[in-house]
Parts: C-alpha cells; sequence; structure tokens
C-alpha cells in the first residue's frame, strides 16, 4: 500500500470519528438521560390501558420511559413491593399501608366506577349492605370488592369472563364488576339476560405507587400528574377510553 492510499484511509478514519462525536453530542437531553422504569399491574383489566396511558405521558414529560408488565392481582403487589420492579401502576389508596415499600403518588391517575349485575332486571339495592341476602361473585385479588363484601357470601373468581358464565349459569346470583370490563364482556358473550344494576355500588380513585428506591421521583411525577388533571388532559383520555370499550363491544363478536 503506497503513502497516498496510507493518507486516504486515514483522512476517511478521521472523519468517521468526528461524524460519530458530532452524533453522540448531538442527541437530545431525553435521549441522554433518559430513565426507564418497569411498573407491574393488575391482568385483566380494561382500566389498565387508560391509567397506562395517563402514567406513560405523566413519565415522559420528566425524561422516563416505562414499561408495564401484566401479573395475578396479588403477584403484582408482591413483585413490586419487593423491588422486583419499580412500582406498581395502579391501585387504590392504603396498599401503602400493607405493602409499606410502596409510596402511594397523591393525585389520582383514574377512576375505577363498579356495579352490580344481576339476571333479575328488577333488582334494586341501596349499597354494600343490600348484597347479604345474596350469593356475590367478585374478581379474585381486587380489595375493593372484598372490602365491601366481608362477612358475605362472597366467591372470588379468577377472570370476568368466569363470573359472567357462572351468573348466566346460576351458580350466584349477582356479581360485581368494573363498568368497562363488564361491557366488553357482556358484549362479547352476547348475553342478553344479565341487567345491570343502579346505583354504582363503588366509584373509586386509581393512585400510581413507585418503589421507595425512587423517592427522588415522587414530586417530579406528581406535579406532571398534576398539570395533566389541571388542563384536562386526564379527562379527556378516560372518555377516549370509555368510547372504544362501547364501540368494541358492539363490534367484537363473541366466541
Amino acid at each position: 500500500m503506497d503513502s497516498l492510499q496510507c493518507g486516504l484511509i486515514q483522512q476517511m478514519l478521521r472523519r468517521s470519528c468526528a461524524l460519530l462525536l458530532c452524533t453522540l453530542f448531538a442527541l437530545t437531553p431525553t435521549q441522554a438521560s433518559a430513565k426507564h422504569l418497569t411498573l407491574s399491574t393488575l391482568e385483566g383489566l380494561s382500566i389498565t390501558e387508560l391509567c397506562g396511558q395517563v402514567v406513560s405521558e405523566a413519565y415522559s414529560k420528566i425524561d422516563v420511559n416505562v414499561r408495564i408488565n401484566l401479573y395475578p392481582a396479588k403477584r403484582s403487589l408482591s413483585v413490586s413491593n419487593g423491588g422486583d420492579v419499580d412500582g406498581e401502576l395502579m391501585r387504590i389508596a392504603n396498599a401503602e399501608k400493607k405493602y409499606p415499600n410502596l409510596i402511594r403518588i397523591p393525585t389520582s391517575i383514574c377512576s375505577m366506577s363498579s356495579r352490580v349485575y344481576s339476571k333479575n332486571p328488577n333488582l334494586n339495592l341501596e349499597d354494600w349492605n343490600s348484597l347479604k341476602p345474596y350469593r356475590i361473585g367478585i374478581h379474585r385479588g381486587h380489595l375493593y370488592a372484598l372490602n365491601g363484601t366481608q362477612g358475605m357470601q362472597a366467591i372470588q373468581i379468577n377472570s370476568n369472563e368466569s363470573m359472567f358464565k357462572m351468573l348466566d349459569a346460576d351458580r350466584v346470583d349477582v356479581i360485581v364488576a368494573h363498568v368497562p370490563d363488564a361491557t366488553r364482556t357482556i358484549g362479547q358473550m352476547r348475553l342478553k339476560n344479565v341487567y345491570p344494576v343502579s346505583p354504582i355500588i363503588s366509584d373509586v380513585k386509581l393512585y400510581h405507587y413507585l418503589h421507595k428506591k425512587h423517592q427522588d421521583l415522587v414530586p417530579q411525577i406528581d406535579t406532571a400528574l398534576q398539570e395533566m388533571e389541571q388542563n384536562g388532559r386526564i379527562a379527556q383520555l378516560a372518555e377516549e377510553f370509555l368510547k372504544s370499550v362501547e364501540q368494541l363491544a358492539v363490534r367484537r363478536p363473541s366466541h
């Protein structure tokens, strides 16, 4: 190889190194400093879609990327409280009392409305106490339903579809289900003899939780959520979510 070729190769290498350095230094602050968090949450709940949207958008405002893993209800709390993941996507308030390694972010990310469903179109209820005479199906691991039916004939069932199957087969008298999940399942199963009972039996706020190892992020993510609440973004996402559930329930064929 002659000196001219060597010179050309060296020049090309210098240009390549210079281009690489320019690329690295040209990274935006977001690209260079982005953090990554993995959150656990309950499988089988459609509200996860909404809460995931809200939380992911909030974290993007503070330069954090989020991944969400689905687990059975109790397993989800176990891995988040144990620090195997970085936090819990959504839970009701006071979960931190039983799981002390989790810090609740003060601003609510969404609400979870639940109804009683029955095959009796004329059933009248006032509150949880009205359910005492009945055999009640509730979703396993759902703390609000477990607390509301404490001391009653409540059967914990593994999935929303199984709850409605048991109701349809008269193995329970009523079930308690989250409204979007129930709307979707009734549509999928083409159930004609199942009725929602008024009023709504539970309307609880859901909160995001972080493991204590990320306590430095708590004020930042809460500020981001407060901004989304105040400018109406959380309400907008909730409205879009409910519309999509209703449309899917109408369109989707039964299996």
